[in-house]
């Protein structure tokens, strides 16, 4: 036990000596926590401040992105209605265009059936024509001249008659 004792005055010395320096050190070891305690209290503070500020601001954000959100949805509804009155209109002034193409080639075909019909008259004419010089040059009897007569002339009905129907 000896060992302990010889020990005994080191730790009354460090005792003594640790019970001084708190005496005489009690105010700058307390100003020490202090201060260290403030820092901390506002270190809390500063990071409760910002913490609400970053939660401000994200709520802000979010709102700000569900109102974008919802004007991407309107542009984007008005750009699909105004696409499908563009395809609408599109459609109406093709089915008008495809109209007046049918009516002008049916005007153009009735033209054309006119215009055939008339040559065909201009030639039975000559031909008729071209027969009666030779009627007059043959001296036919009159019987005869009135048959021909008579056949020219429904011909002439007939075509005058499809003429009518074109």
């Amino acid at each position: 036990m000896s060992g302990i004792w010889s020990l005994a005055p080191g730790f009354l010395n460090l005792a003594l000596f640790v019970g001084i320096v708190a005496y005489f050190a009690k105010g700058a070891i307390r100003g020490f926590f202090q201060q260290r305690a403030d820092g901390v209290a506002a270190s809390i503070k500063e990071a409760t401040r910002a913490y609400e500020e970053a939660r401000s601001s994200l709520e802000l954000w979010e709102k700000k992105q569900a109102m974008l959100e919802a004007e991407v949805r309107t542009i984007f509804e008005h750009a699909e209605k105004r696409a499908r009155s563009a395809g609408e209109e599109f459609v109406r002034q093709a089915e008008a265009y495809s109209r007046r193409m049918l009516e002008e080639t049916r005007l153009k075909m009735e033209t054309n059936e006119r215009d055939a019909l008339e040559a065909r008259r201009r030639t039975f004419l000559k031909q008729l024509t071209g027969e009666l010089k030779g009627m007059l040059r043959d001296r036919l009897s009159e019987d005869e001249r009135y048959a021909l007569v008579r056949s020219a002339i429904e011909r002439l009905a007939s075509l005058q008659q499809e003429r009518g129907k074109g």
